[in-house]
């Protein structure tokens, strides 16, 4: 039986902008996880 939901919480300093926020926000733009992540949240 499939599992629920779990949210996702991600959180970074705006004022350190480094590698990682780089990667997370280009993974959301090429993959399929953005359209995920929205349609769940609402």
């Amino acid at each position: 039986e499939p599992s629920q939901p779990e949210p996702l919480y991600i959180a970074w300093r705006t004022a350190e902008k480094g590698a990682g926020l780089k990667w997370w926000l280009d993974s959301l733009d090429t993959t399929e996880l953005a359209k995920k992540l929205w349609d769940t949240s609402h």
